[in-house]
């Protein structure tokens, strides 16, 4: 509860919408470079009720301000995950990332769990900072 969510590559919404839904997060801003499937997001948080607390953009992942966001969500490859690594360097310490199957390279997660015939990775804000 009281999150900031940031989905980057957040495809249909789904994962914004649960975010504020379910788990209580105070926004959820999502990135998604496809119009179509961002289109589709806008709708499905429009449909929610929920377009004073989420928001999808037509943009690409690389544009995006996280050092805002409690949570960020990543499904995205190995190696626009590692690009964002600057990005999510600004992150607060306690702040989590999660990354659906793909690794940050450079970086050991603080834990996995399968999920769905994926694996999740979970990383800590601390451990993304580059002066570490």
């Amino acid at each position: 509860p009281g999150d900031t969510v940031m989905d980057l590559g957040c495809g249909d919404g789904r994962l914004l919408v649960a975010a504020v839904r379910d788990f209580g997060a105070t926004q959820a801003i999502g990135y998604e470079c496809d119009r179509v499937i961002a289109d589709l997001a806008a709708s499905a948080i429009k449909q929610a009720g929920l377009h004073d607390r989420a928001t999808v953009y037509v943009a690409d992942a690389l544009g995006a301000d996280v050092s805002g966001a409690s949570a960020v969500m990543l499904y995205l490859s190995t190696s626009g995950n590692t690009r964002l690594r600057a990005q999510l360097a600004s992150l607060r310490p306690e702040a989590r990332v999660v990354s659906f199957h793909w690794p940050i390279e450079g970086v050991e997660p603080a834990a996995t769990a399968p999920a769905g015939g994926t694996l999740l990775r979970l990383y800590m804000g601390h451990d993304l900072q580059r002066d570490k």
